[in-house]
C-alpha cells in the first residue's frame, strides 16, 4: 500500500472524509500525522471497515485498510462533492423560489 494517496472529501456538514477503493471514509481520530478513519456506513450497515493514513505534506497516505461487508460505490464520491456545492450556491444566492 505504498504511496497510494487518499481524495479527502468534504461532507455537507464541514467534516473531511477520504475516498479509499471506492469507500468513504469518516474520520475516527489522529495522533500527530497518523488518522483513523471508519466506514460512513458502520451503523446502518455494522461495517467493520476501517482504515489509517498518515498525513505528509498535506496528503493522506494510505498505511492499513480493513475489509468492509458491503459493496463500494465508485459514484458516492461524485455525489457528495456535487450536494456540497449545490448547497453553496444556494447559500450564496438570494433568489426566491420560483
Amino acid at each position: 500500500m505504498n504511496n497510494i494517496i487518499c481524495e479527502v472529501v468534504s461532507s455537507a456538514k464541514n467534516k473531511d472524509k477520504i475516498s479509499v477503493y471506492g469507500y468513504l471514509m469518516v474520520k475516527d481520530r489522529n495522533r500527530q500525522n497518523t488518522y483513523y478513519w471508519h466506514c460512513e456506513k458502520y451503523k446502518s450497515f455494522w461495517c467493520t471497515g476501517r482504515a489509517t493514513t498518515k498525513l505528509v505534506e498535506d496528503q493522506h497516505q494510505l498505511h492499513s485498510f480493513s475489509e468492509h461487508n458491503h459493496a463500494a460505490e465508485a459514484s458516492r464520491v461524485n455525489v457528495v462533492k456535487t450536494i456540497k456545492v449545490l448547497k453553496e450556491r444556494v447559500q450564496q444566492n438570494n433568489d426566491q423560489p420560483v
